[in-house]
């Protein structure tokens, strides 16, 4: 009798487990909130090319190639904000949270319990907005890096990949991902390109935000910035 109780435990255990890891980036869901921002009521709307806010519950995590990502779903489309090689200690957001993010085209800022926290790229356009908003963060809340990311897809995506939430988090890489899955291996830039430092796709795409040294390169399903390197290639936007 211990032995088949002890046996119905572990399986009760491994199917509980089984059920955590498939359901594990089901469960966040957030709501369009940009008509309602006290953020964005504060800027005109001339300075931004696609200002959005999302309340709701956020994953959040740090990959292997130094990206911080937060993922949302909101009813009708999944959403991914990145800071790439973004130096900051995530040791006061969790890894699944409550809060607020506001996307700033070069910039998002995430409030939660324990305040706000920057995440930008270090450029004029970044800091016209900053003070615009009189936004002022301490050194642990602010981060900068190569590139701020927004990514969405509609969640029709699951249908065609039905491990996308899953697979995204274990990405170590966003963009190498998406270039998989989108098919754009090696293809030239629908938007932006050698002169850009930023750009945009609509339609369930991406825009992307660049530093210095680096070029925007935007195509369906991933966009992301490009270090320069030499003279532009003759014959290709990238």
């Amino acid at each position: 009798m211990k032995i088949k109780f002890f046996l119905l435990f572990c399986g009760a255990i491994a199917l509980l487990i089984c059920s955590f890891n498939k359901n594990d980036m089901l469960n966040y869901h957030s709501k369009d909130t940009t008509g309602e921002s006290l953020v964005l009521k504060k800027i005109g709307s001339s300075e931004l090319i696609s200002p959005l806010e999302l309340t709701g519950e956020f994953r959040v995590w740090k990959n292997t190639s130094g990206e911080v990502v937060f993922y949302t779903e909101t009813e009708n489309n999944i959403f991914l904000f990145s800071c790439v090689e973004c130096n900051i200690d995530l040791n006061k957001i969790n890894s699944s949270e409550e809060g607020v993010l506001t996307y700033l085209d070069h910039a998002f800022i995430f409030k939660n319990k324990n305040g706000s926290f920057y995440f930008a790229v270090d450029k004029p356009e970044e800091k016209s907005i900053k003070s615009l908003l009189s936004l002022n963060f301490k050194g642990e809340r602010e981060a900068y890096g190569i590139a701020i990311v927004k990514s969405y897809f509609s969640k029709e995506i699951k249908n065609q990949y039905p491990n996308f939430s899953s697979d995204v988090f274990k990405s170590s890489k966003l963009s190498e991902y998406f270039v998989i899955i989108s098919n754009t291996v090696g293809s030239d830039c629908q938007s932006g390109g050698w002169g850009s430092d930023s750009c945009s796709l609509g339609n369930g795409g991406c825009s992307v935000s660049c530093i210095n040294g680096y070029y925007a390169c935007c195509n369906a399903g991933n966009c992301e910035c490009i270090e320069r390197k030499g003279t532009k290639p003759i014959g290709t936007e990238r």
